[in-house]
Parts: C-alpha cells; structure tokens; sequence
C-alpha cells in the first residue's frame, strides 16, 4: 500500500479550516509520505504569499513539493486529492 493521508483539523491554526490530503506515491511510499508531510506546510506558507488565493496557492505548493523530489529520481510523483476546508 503506497497511500498516505494527511490530516490537519484547525489549519494554520483557524479552528474553521481543516485541511485533508490523499496521496498515492507512484514512486513509491517515499513520494507519497514526503507530499503529506511538506503539502500542508507549503500550502500554508503559499496562502500567506497569494494574499489567501487557494488555486495560486495550491499551484505554488504543488509546483515546490515535486522540485523537493526531483533529486530522488525522474520517476518519482504524487497522485494527490486534496481539499482544503473553511467554514462561513
């Protein structure tokens, strides 16, 4: 089994916003753990820069966390669901 999940109920500290990720390491386990460890991270960090925009700052982090894993190999990715939830 190569799926990871990565769960964060009050992201970035915002007890309306709760991130959830699934990943399927198609470079193996090592993809997927590294994408459910880093994305949560990076999105946060890309929300603060985009001025809160979710799609630029999904793009930005996605973008990141696969040149984090480009020295592992050519073949190693992540096949990512994401969501990423704040309540009104």
């Amino acid at each position: 089994m190569q799926d990871v999940i990565a769960i964060q109920g009050m992201f970035r500290g915002d007890r309306n916003q709760d991130f959830f990720g699934l990943f399927d390491g198609h470079g193996g386990r090592d993809a997927a753990s590294h994408c459910a460890e880093r994305l949560p991270l990076l999105t946060a960090e890309f929300l603060i820069k985009s001025s809160e925009d979710a799609v630029v700052a999904l793009k930005e982090a996605f973008a990141k966390c696969q040149k984090e894993m480009a020295p592992w190999s050519t073949m190693v990715w992540t096949c990512p669901i994401f969501s990423h939830c704040h309540s009104i």
